[in-house]
């Protein structure tokens, strides 16, 4: 579908509560959260969360606010 893209499918996998371990990396306040926690956080950071990344964004959601 036009429009759709990984950011949409990995939030609504986390809000529907069908994938634990979608993160929508793409995400601005994850981003900006991360940055201001913790500037060295990359990737391959966030990939070692798995299998519980979704969990992470949850948090850094309420964090961002």
């Amino acid at each position: 579908v036009h429009g759709i893209g990984a950011w949409t499918l990995d939030h609504l996998a986390l809000r529907a509560g069908t994938d634990a371990d979608a993160y929508p990396a793409g995400d601005a306040v994850l981003r900006r959260t991360l940055a201001a926690l913790d500037p060295w956080v990359g990737p391959a950071r966030i990939a070692s969360w798995s299998p519980y990344r979704g969990y992470a964004a949850t948090r850094l959601w309420a964090f961002g606010r």
